[in-house]
């Protein structure tokens, strides 16, 4: 949507991403791309003629393995992910002529990301040079890093500290309790002490104003978010929500589960009102809003945005529609 130029009009942007503490501060993220790589051999009995075939299997296998050896010699705020999607059939008497594995990248900017890309990529082709296969690779999709802006940031924290925390009652807290015993309390320990709470603070469920921390001191987080290329196209801000449990992991089953529960609608129902309150200020104060821009601008005038996905790289529902209509491709 940003490529085809969907927010080239737009002022600014208001966000939020629920999540088991509220903070006013935008979350550092990663840049990231995710691929098919596709290996294709030749199918030969196992034991009659092994020598006829070519592992598409062993290929796949190689090149995780090359990847794996790869991590020593990236940067250490970078990630490589995969999953074996076609490991080429259930039989070990066959050759397996095809295999494949779906693979995200991560990294610091878009071009750092692009650099370990194309490493990955050439890991694949020396896997399917050395195995006598083919690979191919498919661009899935990408993001670009988040674009902070501290001005959006005061104004939404602002209206935080007039709305105060999230009003959770001993229900919520009990409820959340029992979430908080599934937790390892490692993680648990660690999230309390990052929030600030005191050991005598036992809450299941985060109802405070955390400060806002310097620019220096801006976490990063290592996942990626597609609100990262909507922030480098105008000023963007991000509430994150208090919803969840303390120390709930993001994309687990403990934030599925909580996802109905009255806590977690009662901080949605929270965040909506501070991005009301915080666009109600861009829309009646005007120098908010230029003051705003002018940090965006003064930013993308250094460091234009970069988008991640190449040019012949069409969404998701265009590819099914052209697969669906050309049967050849």
């Amino acid at each position: 949507m940003v490529k085809s130029g969907a927010f080239d009009d737009v002022d600014a942007a208001l966000t939020w991403h629920p999540n088991n503490a509220m903070t006013s501060t935008q979350w550092l993220s990663l840049a990231y791309c995710q691929a098919y790589f596709r290996f294709r051999g030749t199918a030969a009995h196992a034991g009659v003629s092994p020598e006829l075939g070519r592992s598409a299997l062993d290929a796949l296998e190689l090149f995780n393995v090359g990847v794996n050896f790869l991590r020593e010699h990236m940067a250490d705020s970078s990630r490589i992910h995969y999953a074996i999607v076609d490991g080429g059939g259930n039989s070990p008497n066959v050759v397996q002529p095809r295999a494949a594995a779906y693979y995200v990248i991560r990294a610091r900017t878009v071009s750092e990301m692009r650099d370990l890309y194309e490493r990955v990529c050439q890991v694949a082709e020396g896997a399917a040079i050395m195995t006598g296969t083919k690979v191919s690779v498919e661009f899935d999709g990408g993001s670009s890093e988040i674009l902070p802006n501290d001005v959006l940031e005061a104004a939404l924290h602002r209206n935080v500290e007039k709305l105060g925390g999230v009003s959770f009652d001993e229900v919520d807290q009990e409820s959340a309790r029992r979430f908080t015993l599934t937790i390892p309390q490692k993680d648990l320990a660690e999230t309390r002490k990052r929030l600030g709470m005191s050991r005598f603070n036992d809450s299941s469920l985060f109802a405070g104003v955390p400060p806002v921390p310097t620019r220096e001191a801006r976490p990063l987080v290592h996942g990626s978010t597609d609100v990262g290329d909507v922030s480098w196209v105008t000023p963007t801000v991000q509430l994150t929500g208090s919803n969840w449990a303390i120390g709930t992991p993001i994309h687990s089953w403990q934030s599925v589960a909580q996802g109905k529960l009255p806590a977690a609608h009662k901080g949605m129902i929270y965040a909506a009102k501070a991005i009301a309150a915080t666009a109600l200020d861009l829309y009646t104060d005007p120098q908010l809003l230029k003051s705003a821009r002018h940090e965006f601008e003064t930013v993308v005038a250094d460091t234009p945005y970069d988008c991640p996905i190449p040019d012949d790289v069409v969404a998701p529902p265009a590819r099914a529609a052209r697969i669906t209509t050309d049967p050849v491709t």
